[in-house]
């Protein structure tokens, strides 16, 4: 048993890309009223986290954007080589550009979230000690350092990308039952240079970027009294672990089967390894992507039934209009039996 593919629709890149496209435009209109819940109906007692709300939230909307409509990766995992099928790709945009941006799109995500609860940090935990002149300085510094090392260390593993050839021919090897065309899509792109340091860069990567979130979330849970701060705090943690789960569960598996594929290469004897890389399931691999393109869908619905007055302002909108329908209902009803009475008054 080498994998399992039987060319049905589930499977093919038409399926994830109309689910996909679908999924836009559900969010797309969502996304567009957190931002009106953001700017309009945000109390004066969330004022000093506004900005950043709005930041991860405009973050995340392009982010979706950029994953289930501009780009729509169908992936050959546990191979981390696939082709886009997006509205970037129709404008022939480079497939290495799409998936640098993609990437890019979900760092910075990752890099909104420690700016959000370090913003918060600095407003609780700071703001009691006493904040000094300068500490606006060293947190633009900070921050540009996030965001230079991030897309250092991104360029380089986008550098050291196989050839299209080197990539199809790895996949050929480690998952033959995919038909020829898949692979041969003039879009393919393997992501696995099959170096050591690559899969060493990303996971400290993501290891920097998850222990600065872990730091200013601790310090600002055991510092948080006020009610809207506590419902601004639980707010981002339930979405950074939805976006864990949901966006970053394929970039770990890519990563994992970077080392796979390297243990691969020196241990090519290995039948255990062979058996798991040649254990290809793409309808899976659909349902897998398809959950991480909810990932934005999720947090703007979690930022609307978490935070007290973006759930009041939505309470409130339905409830007028209610009002607003029995009114009309009430007149309609009532007219008639006035109109028979001055009917009854003129007989008489």
């Amino acid at each position: 048993m080498s994998c399992v593919f039987e060319n049905t629709f589930l499977e093919s890149d038409r399926f994830l890309s109309y689910v996909l496209h679908g999924l836009t435009s559900i969010e797309v209109p969502i996304h567009l009223f957190g931002v009106y819940l953001i700017i309009f109906k945000t109390p004066k007692t969330m004022k000093s986290a506004k900005n950043s709300i709005l930041q991860l939230h405009i973050l995340c909307s392009i982010m979706d954007l950029m994953m289930n409509s501009l780009l729509s990766f169908y992936i050959f995992m546990p191979s981390p080589g696939g082709y886009p099928t997006g509205f970037m790709r129709t404008l022939g945009i480079n497939p290495t550009c799409q998936t640098f941006l993609a990437f890019s799109s979900m760092l910075a995500v990752a890099l909104s979230f420690i700016s959000f609860f370090e913003n918060r940090y600095d407003v609780i935990v700071i703001g009691q000690i006493g904040r000094s002149c300068k500490r606006n300085i060293f947190r633009i510094l900070y921050f540009a350092a996030n965001v230079v090392y991030v897309e250092l260390t991104m360029a380089y593993i986008f550098w050291r990308l196989p050839s299209v050839e080197e990539g199809r021919k790895v996949i050929f090897e480690t998952l033959p039952c995919i038909p020829a065309h898949l692979v041969n899509n003039p879009f393919f792109i393997h992501l696995n240079a099959r170096l050591p340091i690559i899969p060493t860069l990303s996971s400290t990567m993501i290891l920097v970027i998850f222990t600065q979130g872990i730091y200013f979330c601790s310090g600002e849970r055991f510092e948080t009294h006020s009610f809207y701060t506590a419902e601004v705090f639980c707010s981002h943690v339930i979405a950074g672990f939805n976006t864990n789960s949901s966006l970053f569960c394929p970039t770990y598996l890519l990563l994992y089967d970077m080392e796979v594929v390297l243990l691969q290469s020196r241990h090519a004897h290995t039948k255990h390894i062979n058996f798991y890389l040649s254990c290809f399931v793409a309808v899976y691999n659909n349902l897998l992507m398809i959950a991480a393109g909810c990932n934005g869908l999720f947090n703007t619905i979690v930022m609307i039934l978490v935070h007290h007055p973006y759930r009041n302002a939505v309470k409130e909108m339905l409830w007028m209009r209610t009002i607003t329908d029995n009114r009309t209902t009430f007149v309609a009803t009532l007219r008639p039996i006035v109109d028979q009475r001055e009917l009854v008054a003129i007989d008489g």
